[in-house]
């Protein structure tokens, strides 16, 4: 599954892996491509920033929890599949 993310410095999208983002606690940390740009932000206000939904808060609400379990679960699947592929 490939997930975008829009770079606040540059507004260029890029592909969500565990490469280029983290997740530590309540914090997300993401590195754009393209400008080289590290940004370390709340999660929650990460995925405010991240969605656009005119339809309401109930439409945001649903799009910032969608977004945020899809980021969760490639961040966490991958490193879940590097450490079996280890062994």
């Amino acid at each position: 599954m490939n997930l975008t993310i829009r770079c606040s410095t540059c507004g260029k999208s890029y592909v969500c892996y565990q490469g280029n983002t983290r997740i530590y606690g309540p914090l997300i940390v993401t590195v754009c491509p393209e400008c080289k740009t590290e940004l370390t932000k709340n999660f929650s206000s990460f995925l405010k920033d991240q969605t656009d939904n005119d339809g309401g808060r109930l439409r945001k609400a649903v799009s910032m929890i969608t977004l945020g379990q899809s980021i969760s679960r490639i961040v966490n699947e991958e490193r879940a599949f590097t450490r079996r592929k280890r062994k």
